[in-house]
């Protein structure tokens, strides 16, 4: 039968009149034109696009109105779904009866209208989502926006256009429960009560006595908004009651219980600078915050107050007010909590690209060593809190952009000249009523800069102290319900991180990223196109004398002015696509070899000598012997694991990596052993050399190795203790006991070998400790000797090497062979080599890890790429 249809269609193709079908369109000019300017204009309106855009915008109404309401969906979808039925009935039957009955068809509509009235009046009036209600005290509508039950979120914006750069005012609100010493680690808790007095009268009801007058100015200080149920269940405006809440006693009583647990709180080992939020300035999705400078140790003191069962449900009301008000109210009610909002924080989710080119996000999951109660989360890749850091422009201005880079380059290592690359956008600005704290949510997309596998492999300052594992997940199809998405990335991936908890809005950020990224389908995109096109010249070949045969053809000109259209409409997404899929050589977090430090110092690893090296210099050891004495690091080994830690200085606000090492003389060969492993290199503009290390034993390749070990005598000087201050600054630092710091005896490393080596990277490979270190000179050629000389060009291929260099040297033992070629050519080949299963079984997983690291600071992806 298909033999049959096919010659048919050949047949008819072949007897058809070429000439007067041409004729036909051609002599119709009106119908020619538009067969080929139809398919053109179309795309180009994007209406499918336009469609989905669309069902984005109503989707999130929904969203966040089910927020404020706490609708259950899945409550309501029987329902709705026979609701639709009924009215898409009621319409059929009022199309197709008689004129004098079309009306009764409307009564299916009423009753349905009249029924769910009846049936939810009140749960419809408690869940309108009042927009614009006027300013009169007592109106019923007023009180029914009042006793909307308490929601997750409390929404100031969905949609922001730009945040805008905040300029820095000297005379900002400053409020501080801790000294403002220069040096983080001399800062000191006030537990004077003459002192939190005056602080308390001077800046909090101070503040409040202003913001009363300001809502009195306005005309509503009679609004039931700011009125709210004391303790004692009477009535009492907003601001008497937040001062009796901030009263010297609450917030003492605060301040000795956060100071008891700064050494169980990962988050405050030491007391950083914050900025919170007093207000906020929202016109045309432009958001300009308004904010005053503060500290970490008193957010937490305002946290602790909150947390409070006597005062967590008035400060939750507050926040839950904020979606019924208007405008102008909902800025007041936010003013109102300025306190409570000492921390402002940005959640960002990473999206991209994979290698292949598939769309993929990142999630993050989060070391319990940071929390307060020691239990690993699923959380957004990157949270970031505002602060002093983030001062730019020579100080004038606060920049929410220049945070969110900041936050990429700590957490993920990934260098803020790369991010800038990003595309970067804001959304979300909003309440967490549940954690009574305020913050935007931000999506960067990676797709035009680099595959999220590369994304994973930078070395970060915070990376490994903070994160147990970056995740790749596939992007995920729009859900209704938030928590859905546990269960999906755990049945897409397979993987058993995903049991881990989730942090409590976690998913809610994104669910509602995933719904404003999401792309239209192209096979959609097109199928909606083709139909309008195919439809309008369906029906204009009705007024027009062409015959079905003209039309055909003339669709078949317009589809190719169609295909020619939507191949320069619809560019490539992903041009950085290395094929298949980019995978490194050795597992990043869960494999024999665990990274436990990083620091991204680029400017030293491009050759920059310095005369301090604060890296090297934050490598301490504490011997627990009580005579002082000098040893070889050799002769010594690690008690415990090591206590690794960054330490930030206030004037010019850098941040480096620190640890402590406890030690003791070696036994014999017991213990865990620290060693220093340098990586031999030299870089020059584009052009990098590296040391090959060739191992051989009877005509066998042993083993290649890209580093060496420090074979020169690191010698410690046990000889110094620490004195009380210092006692004090490095317990809070890594959590020690302060009798252990007094009794031990402190060295550091010597002066010569911080001149002259970098830590980049420290390492756990079994039972040992490593730290990878470069040469500070990167002068390949004056410190380290090397056999041969081996230039990598474009084609230059591992058998290349093999042949010319390695196979007519078997009778050594060990040879060096040094590589030279541009950093391009260079990773080709590094690759290349490595992806040899015969040379990948002689390298070692640390080696191989060290190099990963150092590589990518330099720009060479060191992976298997196909």
């Amino acid at each position: 039968m298909e033999n049959n249809l096919i010659q048919a269609t050949v047949d008819y193709v072949h007897n058809l009149d070429w000439s007067d079908i041409f004729t036909n369109i051609t002599s119709n000019k009106l119908l020619f034109l538009l067969s080929i300017a139809i398919p053109v204009i179309i795309p180009l309106f994007n209406i499918y696009k336009r469609i989905v855009r669309i069902r984005k915008i109503v989707i999130l109404r929904v969203l966040n109105w089910m927020l404020v309401s706490q609708v259950d969906l899945a409550r309501y979808k029987i329902r709705a779904i026979f609701d639709i039925t009924l009215f898409v009935i009621t319409i059929i039957i009022f199309f197709i009866t008689d004129g004098q009955y079309r009306w009764y068809a409307m009564i299916p509509v009423g009753g349905i209208v009249i029924t769910e009235c009846c049936a939810n009046y009140k749960h419809i009036l408690q869940r309108i989502p009042f927009k614009r209600i006027k300013e009169f005290p007592y109106l019923k509508y007023e009180q029914a926006a009042l006793i909307i039950p308490k929601g997750l979120v409390g929404i100031l914006s969905t949609t922001l256009k730009e945040v805008k750069d905040i300029p820095a005012n000297p005379r900002m609100m400053k409020i501080h429960f801790a000294t403002t010493d220069e040096s983080y680690e001399t800062r000191q808790v006030i537990t004077d009560k003459s002192i939190i007095e005056r602080i308390i009268k001077n800046e909090i009801v101070a503040y409040y006595d202003s913001l009363t007058e300001k809502i009195r100015e306005k005309g509503y200080d009679r609004s039931q908004f700011f009125y709210l149920e004391n303790e004692n269940g009477h009535k009492e405006f907003i601001c008497d009651i937040l001062k009796d809440i901030y009263s010297l006693e609450n917030v003492y009583n605060a301040i000795i219980q956060v100071q008891s647990d700064i050494t169980k709180d990962g988050s405050i080992r030491f007391i950083g600078d914050k900025v919170g939020i007093r207000g906020y300035k929202l016109e045309k999705g432009e958001l300009l915050l308004d904010i005053y400078e503060t500290d970490h140790f008193t957010f937490k003191v305002f946290k602790k107050i909150f947390k409070d069962r006597r005062f967590k449900r008035i400060f939750q009301e507050i926040i839950c007010r904020t979606n019924k008000a208007n405008d102008n109210i909902k800025l007041l009610l936010v003013e109102s909590l300025a306190f409570l909002f000492s921390s402002f924080g940005i959640d960002i989710i990473i999206g991209g690209r994979d290698a292949s080119g598939a769309k993929k996000m990142l999630v993050a999951a989060r070391s319990g060593n940071i929390e307060s109660d020691n239990r690993s989360t699923l959380h957004v890749p990157v949270n970031e809190s505002f602060s002093r850091t983030d001062l730019v422009e020579h100080d004038q201005y606060y920049s929410p952009y220049h945070c969110v880079l900041r936050g990429i380059k700590e957490e993920l290592g990934i260098p803020e000249e790369i991010c800038k690359k990003t595309s970067v956008s804001f959304h979300d600005f909003a309440i967490v009523s549940d954690e009574g704290e305020i913050g935007l949510g931000c999506y960067v997309d990676f797709s035009f800069v680099m595959p999220l596998e590369e994304a994973r492999l930078y070395p970060g300052q915070d990376k490994y102290l903070e994160l147990a594992d970056i995740l790749i997940v596939p992007y995920p199809p729009f859900k209704w319900s938030p928590s859905a998405y546990e269960d999906y990335f755990y049945k897409t991936t397979g993987n058993e991180k995903f049991c881990m908890q989730w942090q409590s809005f976690t998913t809610l950020l994104y669910q509602r990223a995933i719904l404003r990224n999401a792309e239209a389908p192209i096979p959609i995109i097109w199928l909606v196109d083709s139909t309008i096109i195919l439809t309008l010249l369906f029906l204009l070949t009705n007024y027009t004398q062409i015959d079905l045969t003209s039309t055909i053809i003339s669709l078949i000109l317009g589809g190719l002015a169609l295909f020619i259209m939507k191949r320069f409409n619809n560019k490539p997404v992903h041009k950085l696509t290395y094929g298949e899929f980019l995978k490194p050589f050795v597992p990043q977090w869960n494999g024999d070899v665990r990274v436990l430090q990083s620091t991204m110092h680029s400017q030293i690893v491009k050759g920059s000598r310095k005369e301090t090296n604060p890296i090297a210099d934050g490598i301490m050891f504490g011997l627990n012997s009580p005579s002082g004495q000098k040893l070889k690091l050799s002769d010594i080994h690690l008690l415990t694991p090591p206590f690794c830690t960054v330490r930030r200085e206030f004037v010019n606000f850098t941040e480096y990596p620190i640890s402590f090492y406890y030690v003791a003389e070696k036994n014999g060969d017991i213990g865990n052993c620290l060693s220093f492993i340098k990586i031999p290199y030299a870089l020059s503009s584009d052009d990098l050399s590296l040391l090959l290390t060739v191992k051989t034993e009877k005509g066998h390749i042993v083993s290649y190795n890209f580093t060496k070990p420090i074979h020169s005598d690191i010698i410690l000087d046990f000889t110094n203790t620490l004195d009380e201050k210092q006692v004090n600054t490095f317990s809070k630092y890594y959590r020690m006991n302060k009798d252990l710091l007094k009794n031990v005896q402190i060295a550091s490393l010597d002066e010569n070998f911080q001149k002259r080596w970098f830590p980049l990277d420290l390492f756990n490979a079994g039972n040992d400790y490593f730290w990878s270190v470069i040469d500070m000179e990167d002068e390949l050629e004056k410190h380290d000797s090397y056999d041969f000389d081996f230039k990598i060009g474009k084609k230059t291929q591992p058998r290349d090497l093999y042949m010319k260099v390695i196979a007519k040297n078997m009778d050594r033992s060990s040879f060096s062979i040094r590589l030279n070629g541009n950093l391009k050519d260079m990773e080709t080949f590094l690759c290349a080599f490595t992806s040899r299963n015969d040379n990948r079984r002689k390298m070692s997983d640390l080696d191989i890890y060290m190099m990963q690291l150092f590589l990518i600071r330099i720009g060479i992806v060191y992976a298997k790429k196909k």
